[in-house]
């Protein structure tokens, strides 16, 4: 009865607070273990992707590690969903996104990209972070479809009820991120870099992101209103959650 109790408490918690959706993304680019952060390197060039944080932001990390210049053509640089370019990495005021650079990694902007650049330039031994937001993520698509429930304990360790919608092999957007670089302005011998990814699960809760425990750099998340659809599903919840307390056994002295 005891261990029941905290995930009833959860379920009335999605009935009358916020919920949220967290979602996990794929690639078969290779991950980093301890941050999750996918990447692609070579001996002069590293490149990681973050998508930690809310309303599916792009933290781009491109250090400059061989003795040469480093050009990335922002203007050529893409944004794809779907085989369809969304934007280039040059911000534009017609576009619903931002960019900026983070030069030495101390957390602080040096620059903001402008309306019409043409390259960025990253001298050897400096790296770039580049935050982008240029995709739009529908919550409530997948809030409503089919999906495991399941309870995960929180970094207060309290469980709480959540919903699993675990995406097919090709199902869902396909995104992809090109970049392309090169050592001279003229961008002669240049290397694209293409990033494929695709989304890999969602999950939906009341557990806020400051106690959400178990992603790291390879997913987002974005705060839910509540919705008739919403209701319906945790009050639904909140009947089986009722039904297994009420069938359990009590307690003897």
């Amino acid at each position: 009865m005891k261990t029941l109790f905290p995930l009833f408490i959860s379920s009335l918690l999605l009935i009358s607070c916020n919920s949220y959706q967290y979602v996990s993304l794929k690639s078969e680019a290779p991950k980093t273990e301890k941050s999750s952060h996918y990447y692609y390197e070579t001996d002069d060039l590293y490149i990681d992707f973050s998508f930690s944080g809310s309303q599916f932001p792009i933290d781009i990390y491109i250090e400059n590690m061989g003795d040469e210049d480093l050009y990335i053509d922002l203007s050529r640089s893409l944004f794809l969903e779907d085989r369809a370019v969304i934007s280039s990495f040059i911000t534009s005021p017609y576009t619903n996104h931002s960019s900026s650079i983070d030069l030495y990694g101390d957390g602080v902007v040096d620059m903001e990209i402008p309306a019409n650049p043409e390259y960025l330039f990253i001298p050897p031994g400096v790296h770039a972070k580049m935050v982008y937001r240029v995709y739009n993520w529908t919550a409530d698509k997948y809030y409503k479809q089919v999906g495991e429930f399941n309870s995960r304990p929180g970094k207060d360790g309290y469980s709480r009820a959540e919903r699993v919608y675990t995406f097919n092999e090709g199902e869902g957007p396909k995104y992809e991120v090109q970049i392309r670089l090169a050592d001279n302005k003229e961008m002669e011998d240049e290397l694209v870099v293409r990033f494929p990814f695709t989304p890999d699960k969602v999950i939906t809760t009341s557990q806020p992101p400051s106690n959400f425990a178990g992603f790291g750099a390879d997913a987002f998340h974005q705060s839910l209103k509540n919705t008739t659809g919403s209701t319906v599903f945790s009050l639904l919840l909140l009947l089986g959650m009722t039904v297994l307390v009420a069938g359990a056994e009590p307690e003897t002295n």
